[in-house]
This record gives structure tokens, C-alpha cells and sequence, in this order.
């Protein structure tokens, strides 16, 4: 082995008094550079000093090295291993390209730009970790790696050139840093794309199409803590997945349209599902695709550290039919299971709100059970929930939104306690086996009477027991009937006093109403009152009478919005 002062297989300059290494020609195998020539520090390898030599596996570069040159070692097939020391400043462009044996290479801190070309065709390289020192990546940088499986990104990164990691290995996981945006077309044909956070990494790309996954609990010993947005988003074929264990969040739409995925166990570190999260993970006869067999998530037990779960996040599960709460405190948001196959459903125990729509359109559910301390129940919290049959407000109960509970097809009673003191409209629109309506004596914000549900200065008709017959006389000082009040109901008979000024929108709609009595002089009569309710007769002045009847028709009728 040949160094120092030899001129042959070296050849030195010295510019600046600092020593280059301008060419080595040797064979051997294994080269150990020197720190000095003639006395002064040798701190740069020239361009083109290794270029296609075959022989050279191993490097030893000295501790003083600032820079390495373009394509410097370019072509050295046979190079495996190279450590390049602290303090070095600069790669040339294609400086290791073409080394095709290079399985490893450590870069110091410090070192500030990755150039183009710099590793490309490397192609026995498997495993890079860059230091946060790295603020650019050139164009190419590691094109055609192709058994580069796992690339760290340092958290000083700034830009990214062209085709960085095009040809790499398909199975290539990528760890971007915090702060860099996730471009697909940048980064297509990575098989997994991790980006740092403040705990942990989060996946922002899967690629893989396996039936079943096992996600990686760590990254080079960095724990995965956030599965990002729609990561497996239509991911049809997924039949079963395991989920990190150190996982605290699940993203938006992060497994929406999993229609194959039949289970799911979630790890004791989960904080966050958030909105769509498992939107219509469910696939059944009649639907798009339908194989013949019916697929979806059937059931699910939440952890008991579960901080919240995000609107929609479980919406159009059709064959959903138990989920465990196991967490006291976990808030469930907007319609995060609406339209789910459950036929029971137990709140958290410290639930406070019951959100808009969590529960609308669950119609196997039968059994639903209200925990007390609850003070508000939203929009169609329970709307379309028709094989409710049973139903107890707890005293705790304050606000009842708008319907909230209308569409309970079999719902057969309801008693509202003492604090309520709002009701919104449609709260019990189109229950026609409503038998009775009931109020604590106590509340003084609402009264019932003769099936009839309304304010207490009796001004405002909410609503009416559905599977009440015969005939009614609305109670003078009546001023308006509320949309839907009347609608399904089995009612024959209606007289409607002088006070009401007001009908609103679909009030009648779908009732048995045979003959409606309209003694006001002064009537309001808004759109849909009467629709899909035929043969009506109507005993009122004859503008009113001409208003009702033009209600009837659903080509004049605006629909209200639901």
C-alpha cells in the first residue's frame, strides 16, 4: 500500500497551501489516505480521483478532508464501505455514482448539500440516515438504489430535487421531517412514507396491497405514533390490519371505503380517531362491487384512553353491530355512527352532549340507554333509529334539538324532565306510534295535553302523540303549529282555534287527516303542510283553504330540508 510522499499509485497537489489528491491509479483493495502531503493538510479529493476504478473496496479518508469532488468516486464497482470524517463540507455532483457494491455509508453532521447525482445506481445501498445538517437534496441524488429499503430525512431539510429516489427499492420507507409537505408525484414509488411530529412518526403512505398488514411499531428506533390522512383510503381488498402499539391518532379518512376490512383491534395508546376515520367500512348486497359475500367491520371495542372520535368517523359501518366504550370520558362526535348495524349502544358514562346525528339512520337498534348527566341532545341525534321502541331522558337533560328524535318509528312514549327548557323543531317529527307525550310537573318551560306537546304559555304546538285517533280541538291561545307536529298522525279530526296564526312547513304531512277545521281569519300557511295527505276537507276562508290545498301537490310544495 502506497502513501505519503510516493508518487505512484498517488498524485498530489498542493493549491492554497492545503494538499489535493488529484489521481489514484492503484489496485489494492484497501487505501488509507494520508492527513499531509509535503507537510501541508490534505483537505480536498480531487474530480474524477477514483473514476471506474474496479479494485478499490475500502477508503480510509483522512480526519482533515473539507471536500470530496465531482464523480470522485464514480464507477468504483468494488467499493463497499466508506466513513467520511466529521468536518467535511462539500460532495461533488456524482461523487459516488455507479458504485455498485457500496452497502453503507455514514454522512457527517455538518454537511449542508446532498448534489445531484451524489449516490445514484448505488445500488447495493440499503439504509440511509441523514443528518438534520442536510438543507438540499439534488436531482437524482439516489436514482436507481434499488435495494435502498429505509431513507431518514434530517429536520433541517429545505428542498428536494427531481426523481430523488426514483428506481429505489419497491418495498422503500421513507422518513420525511416535520415540516416538509407530502408531494405524491415527488415521491411516487415509495412503499411507505413516514413524517416526523413532535412524538413519534406518522404514515402518510402505504403502498402495499396485501389482505393483511402488520404496520411497523418503530422506524429506526423512532416509534409510530399517527396514522395520516386517507393513508388506506379505498383500500377494499384490506381484510385485517394491525395497528402500531405505541399509535396515539388515526387521521381523516384514514381507512374510509376499507369495505373488506372485517376487524380491527385498537391499541391501549390510541388518543384520536378523527372525522371519516372508518367511513363505510362495510360492503353489502345491492352495493357497487358486491362479490356475493358481505364484508365490514362488525365489531369494535374503543380504549379506555380514547380522548375523542371525529364526526362521521364510523358512519355507514352497516354491519357494525357492537361497539365498547371502554373509556369514561371519550367524546363522540357528529354522526360517528350514523347509519350503523347496532342493535345496542351504551354512552360513555361522563357524557355530557349527545352530538347532532351520532346515532341517525341505526335501524336495528332497540335498546338505548342515556346516561344522566347528560345536559343536550343535538340535531337528529336519534333520527331514523325505528326499532326504538323505549326511551328515558335523564333528569340531567336541558336541550332537545332539532329532531332529534323524529323518524322513531315504534318509539311508543317520552317524558320530558323538569330542566328542559328548549325544544327545537321536528324533535318527535314522524313517530306514528307515539302513544303519549308526558312533562314533569316541575319543568316550567313546557306543558303536555291531550297527546299535544307544548310551550308553557301554550302558544307553541311542538308536537302531538302520533298513535293518538279520532278528533282534536287545539286549545285556544294555540299561535303556531310547528313543522312536522302533525305529520303521520292518525288523527281524523283537526280544529284548528282562531289563535293559530302560523302552520308550518310538512305540519299534516302523511297523516290519516280526513277533515281539518281552520277558524283563524289570519294564517300563515307554509310549504308542504298538507303533503302526501289526500282527501282532505277543509272548512276555512277560502284564501286559507285555497293555500292548504295547494300544499297537497309535491310538484308545488318545496321540500324542507332535512
Amino acid at each position: 500500500m502506497l502513501f505519503g510522499r510516493s508518487k505512484e499509485p498517488f498524485k498530489f497537489e498542493k493549491q492554497n497551501g492545503e494538499a489535493v489528491l488529484v489521481k489514484y491509479s492503484g489496485k489494492d483493495k484497501a487505501v488509507v489516505l494520508p492527513e499531509q502531503y509535503e507537510g501541508a493538510a490534505l483537505t480536498r479529493i480531487g474530480d474524477n480521483a477514483f473514476y471506474d476504478n474496479g479494485h478499490v473496496e475500502h477508503v480510509q479518508l483522512p480526519k482533515g478532508l473539507k471536500a470530496i469532488g465531482m464523480n470522485a468516486f464514480r464507477g468504483c464497482s468494488a467499493l463497499k464501505e466508506i466513513a467520511l470524517p466529521e468536518g467535511l463540507e462539500s460532495i461533488g455532483e456524482y461523487a459516488f455514482a455507479g458504485c455498485k457494491s457500496l452497502a453503507s455509508v455514514s454522512l457527517p453532521v455538518g454537511l449542508s448539500l446532498l448534489p445531484s447525482g451524489a449516490f445514484s445506481k448505488c445500488r447495493a445501498l440499503c439504509a440511509l440516515s441523514l443528518p438534520n445538517s442536510i438543507q438540499q437534496i439534488g436531482d437524482d441524488a439516489f436514482n436507481g438504489c434499488q435495494s435502498l429499503g429505509s431513507v431518514s430525512l434530517g429536520d433541517g431539510l429545505k428542498e428536494l430535487g427531481e426523481d430523488v429516489f426514483k428506481g429505489c427499492a419497491k418495498t422503500l420507507c421513507l422518513v420525511l421531517p416535520r415540516q416538509m409537505e407530502y408531494d405524491e408525484k415527488r415521491f411516487a414509488g415509495c412503499d411507505r412514507i413516514y413524517r416526523r411530529a413532535e412524538d413519534g412518526l406518522e404514515l402518510l403512505l402505504y403502498a402495499g396491497h396485501d389482505t393483511s398488514i402488520e404496520l411497523d411499531d418503530e422506524v429506526n428506533g423512532v416509534p409510530v405514533t399517527a396514522i395520516g390522512e386517507r393513508v388506506f383510503y379505498l383500500f377494499a381488498y384490506l381484510e385485517s390490519i394491525r395497528l402500531p402499539k405505541y399509535l396515539k391518532r388515526i387521521g381523516p379518512g384514514a381507512f374510509a371505503g376499507c369495505s373488506g376490512l372485517n376487524e380491527i383491534s385498537f391499541p391501549e395508546s390510541l388518543q384520536v380517531i378523527e372525522k371519516g376515520a372508518f367511513l363505510s367500512c362495510a360492503m353489502r348486497e345491492g352495493q357497487r362491487g358486491y362479490t356475493g359475500e358481505d364484508s365490514g367491520l362488525r365489531s369494535i371495542t374503543l380504549p379506555a384512553g380514547l380522548k375523542s372520535v371525529g364526526e362521521n368517523a364510523f358512519a355507514g359501518c352497516a354491519l357494525l353491530g357492537s361497539v365498547q366504550i371502554n373509556g369514561a370520558d371519550t367524546h363522540l362526535g357528529p354522526a360517528c355512527f350514523s347509519m350503523c348495524g347496532l342493535k345496542e349502544f351504551h354512552f360513555p358514562p361522563n357524557t355530557k352532549e349527545i352530538q347532532s346525528a351520532l346515532l341517525r339512520g341505526c335501524t336495528a337498534l332497540e335498546t338505548l340507554t342515556i346516561p344522566e348527566g347528560v345536559k343536550a341532545i343535538w340535531d337528529r341525534a336519534f333520527e331514523g333509529c325505528v326499532s326504538v321502541k323505549q326511551l328515558a331522558l335523564p333528569r340531567s337533560l336541558e336541550l332537545i334539538g332539532e329532531g332529534a328524535f323524529s323518524n322513531m318509528m315504534q318509539l311508543e312514549e317520552i317524558f320530558i324532565p323538569a330542566r328542559v327548557r328548549e325544544i327545537a323543531n321536528e324533535a318527535l317529527a314522524f313517530t306514528p306510534e307515539l302513544k303519549q307525550i308526558s312533562v314533569d310537573p316541575e319543568n316550567r318551560c313546557f306543558k303536555a295535553e291531550d297527546g299535544c306537546l307544548m310551550d308553557a304559555s301554550g302558544a307553541r304546538l311542538i308536537a302531538f302523540a302520533g298513535a293518538k285517533e279520532g278528533s282534536l280541538s287545539i286549545p285556544e291561545g294555540v299561535k303556531e303549529i310547528v313543522p312536522c307536529a302533525f305529520s303521520l298522525s292518525a288523527l281524523k279530526e283537526i280544529t284548528l282555534p282562531a289563535s293559530v296564526s302560523r302552520i308550518g312547513e310538512w305540519a299534516f304531512r302523511a297523516s290519516s287527516l280526513k277533515r281539518l277545521v281552520v277558524q283563524g281569519e289570519d294564517v300563515e300557511v307554509c310549504h308542504g303542510a298538507l303533503l302526501d295527505t289526500e282527501n282532505v276537507q277543509i272548512e276555512a276562508r277560502d284564501d286559507i283553504k285555497q293555500k292548504l290545498l295547494g300544499t297537497m301537490d309535491p310538484d308545488s310544495a318545496d321540500e324542507v330540508e332535512e
